[in-house]
């Protein structure tokens, strides 16, 4: 019998080869992915068929669509929180990301280890 998956996550992300690695690895560890989306309207569609308990976001999305503010409306819209996984990292970046309730900041190309443990932080701050 298969263990029930530990969670629903929703991927933004615009690179589909990006977005499958990412499936793949979250699946890895037991996660369920509840949809990937390659821009707002469709973050907000998946969002709408399932509140997944947390979003991995690139900062830049496909049709020009920030992943900051994104990520600001599903947590306010659908109070899905963010981890931010992303190649673009600097200190203002990060610093919009924390002002936007994002729960942690992974830097592309990720290593899995690293990626699962902000998640599981992420979780454990959101249980508190």
């Amino acid at each position: 019998m298969a263990e029930k998956p530990l969670c629903a996550i929703l991927i933004l992300e615009d690179e589909m080869i990006s977005a499958e690695s990412l499936r793949l690895d979250l699946e890895d560890h037991g996660y369920r992915v509840s949809g990937v989306a390659r821009n707002r309207s469709e973050a907000l569609a998946c969002a709408r068929l399932e509140t997944p308990a947390l979003a991995l976001v690139d900062i830049r999305l496909a049709n020009g669509d920030n992943g900051l503010d994104v990520a600001d409306e599903l947590r306010r819209g659908y109070g899905i929180p963010s981890v931010f996984v992303s190649a673009s990292g600097d200190e203002d970046v990060r610093a919009r990301a924390n002002a936007v309730g994002g729960l942690g900041f992974v830097h592309k190309p990720y290593l899995v280890a690293p990626l699962i443990e902000t998640i599981r932080t992420a979780l454990g701050q959101m249980a508190k």
